[in-house]
């Protein structure tokens, strides 16, 4: 499995509201859309707790047979990020990464914790990276390593907002992040578009509604034993977030990633079929 995420950037393009962005396959329900047409969003840098479950399956698509494995991965971190105010520092740590086999019997991989990670929004850009408790030791950035699949989950939970949101209003953000298949070096870019989707009820409170879409590619190369391998991928993901009507903190996210891969050793190459679901609930309201 190849996790598509370690340290990231975001750059947010706010943009008028124009023609409608390609949907998910199955529609967001706007049944309980309520009247509200523009909000405000407040700055909040305090820590909020969050839960990620996410169900990976990846399908062997070349050959005469198309085997396939699926994986859960759970993890548990605490952030606090302000998502208007670029001046305030990310701050967090994820307590808990835990792995476990799906279709196949396999051993539970639980990652080494907590893992500790900051970051800074300047001029529209988000980077977020692992750092160390001890002041003297160092994060190898080569791979393989375990911290660019921990906080994978965290960079899913960050994305900026506009101070002032309304109902239909559009705007873009890329992300660009290093990731690790195995010792091969993996750089992902990702272009997202979200829509403010309108104020609903969620679990009895009043928020809001975003839909977001993006289209994803992926490369890298390097060395495993004696083969030289390379990596080439691109995909789309389409979600939909839950967040604060006043704060605009994360409070569910619900994601979906389909990647098709391209995998060549020593001149030859397989093609696989990823798909990635995955929900983000804050565990601290």
């Amino acid at each position: 499995m190849i996790a598509l995420h370690g340290c990231a950037r975001a750059t947010v393009f706010p943009e008028p509201a124009g023609p409608e962005i390609p949907t998910r396959d199955t529609p967001i329900s706007t049944t309980a859309i309520r009247s509200g047409t523009s909000w405000t969003i407040t700055s909040d840098a305090n820590p909020h707790s969050y839960t990620s479950v996410s169900q990976i399956v990846l399908e062997l698509i070349t050959g005469s047979e198309t085997p396939r494995d699926s994986m859960t991965v759970r993890s548990q971190y605490s952030l606090a990020f302000d998502r208007i105010n670029e001046s305030v520092p990310i701050l967090g740590k994820v307590d808990l990464f835990v792995i476990q086999a799906g279709n196949r019997v396999g051993p539970v991989l639980q990652a080494e914790t907590p893992v500790f990670f900051s970051g800074k929004a300047t001029k529209g850009q988000v980077s977020i990276s692992p750092v160390n408790e001890t002041p003297n030791a160092s994060l190898s950035m080569t791979c393989p390593n375990s911290w660019s699949s921990t906080i994978s989950g965290v960079r899913r939970s960050i994305f900026l907002l506009p101070s002032q949101i309304s109902r239909g209003m559009t705007w873009r953000d890329s992300t660009s992040s290093v990731a690790c298949h195995g010792p091969t070096p993996i750089s992902l870019i990702t272009s997202y578009t979200y829509r403010v989707i309108g104020e609903i009820n969620y679990q009895e409170t009043p928020a809001l509604l975003i839909e977001r879409t993006g289209k994803t590619s992926l490369d890298g190369q390097g060395s495993e034993g004696q083969h030289m391998v390379t990596i080439v991928g691109e995909g789309n993901t389409s979600g939909s977030f839950h967040i604060d009507r006043e704060t605009g903190v994360l409070l569910e996210a619900n994601d979906e990633q389909k990647t098709k891969l391209i995998i060549t050793s020593s001149g030859r190459s397989q093609e696989f079929a990823q798909v990635i679901r995955e929900r983000i609930t804050r565990t601290d309201r």
